[in-house]
């Protein structure tokens, strides 16, 4: 801090006072650049409102004056003055079927229709719904008189005696479920009662509009191109939207939020949505239950030029005054930052990093070169250690791996010698293939097997078991789909063994040994889960819940500790040794990615045991047993 201190400050009183009579300057600047550009701001922003609020209070009354006309210029065609509908209209309404309309009512409604569309360019057409009959006709210049013959539900809402804004929404489906083009990419509807009678209502005619009518005025404004006006009708429902790809409805942050009138001499309210901030005005028309909005990205507001201009000049005096101080800091951080640059790197365990030399002789460049031995020597440090841990890993896993329990070897050889005492000179023989098989495998020394040699080896154990015991099977049900897959060799043969230890029932003849394959995917990557149960004798809770302890553990942690902790003196020691044999094993070639869970299976007998692990070929573990120790450090040492 003593050193920046006398980097920064200068030496010599009128020094000092130039450079607090600069900083007082510079703040009384700043200031009154703050109030002076916060007035020009607001007088910027309303005159760019304002703008907008013209373009919103002009698609207002062009919407508003549609909605006024709808009586007057259409209706009142239709009606010819009168509160009965014209004839054909109301013949066409009331028919039972289209084919009884004849083409002389065809041409009559025909006419009146046309001659009201012709005199509107924007009117794209009609649709007329009978509500008796719920018929549904549709009126265009192009397709004359069309019956529609699926009529959505959503027409037997339509309520009489009313005039209901309708939004494009709400229209489509008459045409789509009628498999006929839409008269306009959007339109928006207006719907009137036609009656049989002054008080008979007959059906509903609904005269649809193009929007492009609103998207024209709103061009002659210079509006923003992310702006969006919006005209929303009682229930909120968008009938008109400048941008295409807004939702059906008003968000309800906009519905239930206080917007200003936009005429109310009110900036906008700055609202969120959809993660954005936008500001939001709204024209409502209370006698014609519609309301138009605005939408304007905050960020779309143009820059305010005499607030930077203002803030400029203030800034240039500060600046100028300071060029000589700043500098001379330039110049002493810059070598400060590629020190602590270099420092940010070591740290994030990056010891590949090294500072870019410096020219001279100066203390950073010293500090610099300083640097780099120091991270030199770091680098090899490691390396030296991950070798180390590498060998000393690989050692771990063979010395696991070639832990067979000879007292199988003992039991084959007495069964060999008692058949050939008794005669059994063919079934001894086939033991003795069966068993050189099995040490032929241990002797070789890969360390890793397909899941397919696994069970071959497997079977060679349970046949050479079925002359000793006789009242087991077993049943392997893998898919051949993941008998390539690779594992530590061994991985099953001591689940083998400890069953006939410790798990067949000498009481009962229909011992059942299994092992079953599957496969899933978790988080993008695809395990393979072996399912090894049986049906004898049943392990204790206590002993389940410690048994899970222990295969939950640390393979590297004290083994004192470990063996207190998961392994009380009830447990059998050999059950236990295999086991965590094997879950080791896992650990060391598969890491996080590997688990054993041990359970009872529902019906209250036997054992099952589980063993989750990724799918890769037997190469494929070869060359990850190489990296091992470099995933666990996270990328402390880069690949080579």
């Amino acid at each position: 801090m003593q050193k920046l201190r006398k980097l920064l400050l200068p030496k010599g009183f009128y020094t000092s006072m130039f450079l607090l009579s600069v900083i007082i300057l510079g703040v009384f600047s700043l200031f009154s650049a703050m109030i002076a550009g916060s007035m020009a701001q607001r007088y910027e922003k309303a005159r760019y409102f304002k703008n907008y609020d013209y373009a919103l209070q002009s698609i207002s009354e062009t919407f508003a004056n549609k909605i006024i006309d709808f009586p007057n210029g259409i209706a009142l065609k239709i009606t010819g003055g009168t509160t009965r509908c014209d004839e054909s209209v109301c013949r066409l309404l009331e028919a039972r079927d289209y084919e009884e309309i004849t083409p002389a009512i065809r041409s009559s409604v025909i006419s009146v229709l046309h001659s009201i569309v012709q005199n509107d360019n924007y009117l794209t057409g009609f649709l007329l719904y009978s509500s008796e009959e719920g018929h549904l006709y549709y009126y265009s210049r192009v397709s004359s008189l069309t019956y529609l013959s699926r009529t959505p539900d959503s027409f037997s809402q339509l309520e009489p005696f009313t005039r209901q804004l309708l939004p494009d929404e709400w229209l489509s489906e008459s045409f789509t479920e009628n498999g006929i083009p839409k008269p306009s990419a959007h339109i928006y509807g207006l719907t009137g009662t036609l009656f049989r009678s002054a008080k008979e209502p007959i059906g509903s005619l609904i005269a649809l509009y193009s929007t492009s009518e609103l998207t024209g005025v709103l061009n002659r404004y210079p509006l923003d191109e992310d702006s969006t006006f919006l005209i929303t009708g009682p229930d909120n429902r968008i009938l008109f939207s400048s941008n295409q790809n807004l939702a059906s409805s008003l968000p309800t942050v906009v519905s239930d939020a206080d917007i200003p009138v936009s005429d109310s001499g009110s900036f906008p309210a700055l609202l969120s949505l959809e993660g954005n901030r936008y500001y939001v005005s709204s024209l409502p028309n209370k006698n014609h239950a519609f309301c138009a909005y605005y939408q304007i990205p905050e960020n779309s507001l143009p820059a305010n030029y005499t607030l930077s201009l203002i803030f400029i000049l203030s800034v240039c005096l500060f600046l100028v005054s300071l060029c000589m101080y700043l500098v001379t800091c330039f110049l002493g951080n810059k070598k400060v930052n590629s020190i602590r640059e270099g420092m940010k790197h070591i740290g994030a365990t990056n010891l590949s990093y090294r500072i870019p030399s410096t020219r001279g002789q100066d203390e950073f460049s010293q500090i610099i070169s300083g640097f780099n031995h120091m991270c030199d020597a770091l680098q090899e440090n490691v390396e030296k250690s991950y070798i180390y841990e590498l060998q000393q890993k690989k050692s771990d896993l063979y010395a696991l791996q070639t832990s067979i329990n000879p007292h199988f070897l003992y039991n084959t050889l007495e069964i060999i010698r008692v058949q050939l005492t008794q005669g059994k000179n063919a079934d001894a023989s086939q033991m003795i293939l069966l068993l050189s098989k099995i040490y032929r495998s241990q002797t070789n020394r890969s360390m890793y097997v397909s899941i397919g040699a696994e069970l071959e080896a497997c079977e060679n154990f349970m046949v050479l078991y079925q002359y000793r015991f006789r009242n087991f099977e077993y049943e392997f049900d893998v898919p051949s789909g993941l008998l390539p897959y690779g594992l530590p060799k061994n991985t099953l043969q001591p689940l083998i063994e400890n069953y006939f230890v410790h798990g067949i029932d000498p009481a009962r003849d229909d011992n059942l040994f299994t092992i079953i394959g599957s496969s899933f995917v978790k988080n993008e990557v695809e395990y393979i889960c072996l399912e090894v149960s049986d049906n004898g004798l049943c392990i204790s809770p206590e002993n389940l819940e410690a048994l899970r302890i222990k295969l939950s553990g640390n393979m590297y942690a004290d083994n004192r500790r470990a063996s207190e902790s998961a392994e009380p003196s009830n447990m059998p020691k050999e059950g236990g040794f295999a086991l965590t044999n094997i879950n080791n094993r896992l650990k060391i070639v598969f890491g996080s990615d590997s688990s054993m869970n041990p359970s009872i299976p529902a019906d209250g007998t036997g054992f099952s045991l589980s063993l989750v692990f990724p799918k890769r070929l037997p190469v494929q573990l070869e060359e990850r047993m190489n990296r091992t120790v470099m995933e666990e450090r996270s990328g402390t040492i880069p690949a080579k």
